[in-house]
């Protein structure tokens, strides 16, 4: 990274970025140029130390990516010759993964790169642990959920809870007995399920529902809560966003930054003329509950401006993370 993008010392910098395709059609016209405004995007006008992106088309434009960002993206096992890339494929071109930037004092662990193409999931999901210094250790999951809605995204979400909330028995040393704090950094596609209480004690929903107001069109189906109600008026559906993948992450302590600093609410899509529905947040950095509870979230930013519109059809978030108050994981 370049003096021009130096990052405060005592800030983690964690992004999200949906980057629509990159490297899946690069003969399309236009395309590498949109390539380069993405680097241009995440290098220049909202740099992280770690990223988490998705629908990258095959795991060597993830790898050009890293390179063209300045960061890692490969870790291996003891005793392996090649380190391997910390990205999911998927069974469907959309792949996942994660980067860190090695000049700002981050490694990935080894033995920690986890890779779940053959799980339940639709697209993938690739996570690694990443070591920050001074006990400071990070797992860090990259996810895309099912576009088509319930039953699978429910399940997805089971799924990804127990990635990030359970000890996992296949990762090295003291590190298979533990939960290491993490993010879990996907596109949801559907809301968050986070709730903020009322001076009157109530609990309501962060997020909006993006539908509620809106007239039904078929693209609906995909997002739309069942049984549904029929409007009387039309016989069609009363829009109302299924949210029980959103309940899920919640209830198992996997919180929205931008919910536990109760800001207002900055959809990342729903602008682009291939996305037909209204403006929604769909790019989620959940924190793990001792993350929320050590008072280190500083912040959130969504990065909205023309060239970002014309980059892909997902706005990139960062959140902002207080270093020295981060929780340590001590292994024994």
């Amino acid at each position: 990274m370049s003096t021009e993008d130096s990052l405060p010392e005592e800030e983690l910098l964690v992004g999200t970025y949906n980057m629509w395709e990159h490297g899946m059609y690069p003969d399309r016209p236009g395309e590498q140029d949109r390539y380069d405004l993405q680097v241009q995007i995440m290098k220049h006008n909202l740099p992280c130390q770690v990223w988490a992106v998705h629908e990258i088309g095959n795991v060597e434009a993830f790898q050009r990516l890293a390179d063209r960002l300045g960061m890692d993206c490969a870790v291996g096992k003891p005793g392996e010759i090649m380190d391997q890339p910390v990205f999911d494929p998927g069974g469907r071109g959309f792949g996942v993964g994660v980067m860190w930037d090695p000049a700002a004092g981050i490694s990935a662990v080894p033995g920690t790169r986890r890779i779940y193409t053959e799980d339940v999931f639709f697209h993938g999901v690739a996570s690694i642990v990443l070591d920050a210094g001074d006990d400071l250790l990070l797992q860090i999951a990259s996810g895309h959920a099912t576009p088509w809605g319930f039953p699978q995204n429910f399940q997805e979400a089971k799924r990804w809870a127990s990635i990030m909330t359970r000890p996992n028995r296949g990762l090295p040393g003291g590190l298979a007995e533990v939960v290491v704090p993490g993010a879990l950094i996907t596109d949801s596609n559907s809301p968050t399920g986070d709730q903020i209480q009322q001076p009157d004690g109530s609990w309501t929903y962060h997020a909006p529902d993006p539908m509620a107001g809106k007239k039904w069109f078929h693209d609906n189906v995909y997002q739309q809560k069942y049984p549904r109600v029929l409007d009387p008026a039309t016989g069609k559906p009363i829009p109302n966003t299924d949210r029980l993948a959103g309940d899920v992450l919640w209830d198992a302590g996997l919180h929205d930054p931008s919910a536990v600093l109760n800001l207002p609410f900055t959809p990342t899509t729903g602008y682009h003329r291939v996305d037909p529905n209204p403006p929604r947040d769909l790019d989620h950095i959940r924190l793990t509950e001792d993350i929320r509870d050590s008072g280190a979230i500083v912040g959130v930013r969504v990065l909205d401006n023309k060239r970002v519109r014309v980059a892909s059809d997902h706005k990139p978030k960062q959140a902002r993370l207080k270093r020295s108050l981060l929780p340590r994981t001590r292994i024994a």
